[in-house]
């Protein structure tokens, strides 16, 4: 099963970002599901209008999102979250996985 993961990026340090994607591409790895990390699809200084033009497809194509803790703080998650729910995409929190 192919998962998209969706939290917050603006407003962190990317670094920070990036290990939080990076954290959560581990585990589902870990689990036997195939992550998608936008950190890893967007060039960095892209503006987010942009960014999102390329991560919805790359999310519909998925069977579900992942949504890390922060995704409530973000205005593009919350907008994936939408979208997926919408489409009748899988919905899973980060903290299901952390049990």
């Amino acid at each position: 099963m192919k998962l998209y993961i969706s939290g917050r990026i603006s407003g962190l340090p990317r670094h920070i970002a990036e290990r939080n994607f990076e954290r959560a591409e581990k585990l589902l790895i870990a689990n036997n599901y195939e992550p998608v990390n936008p950190m890893k699809l967007v060039p960095e200084g892209v503006d987010n209008a942009a960014a999102m033009k390329l991560l919805i497809p790359a999310m519909l194509e998925c069977d579900g999102i992942l949504l890390l803790d922060d995704w409530q703080w973000s205005e593009g998650a919350k907008i994936e979250e939408s979208l997926a729910r919408y489409c009748g995409l899988w919905r899973i929190n980060i903290v299901e996985f952390e049990k």
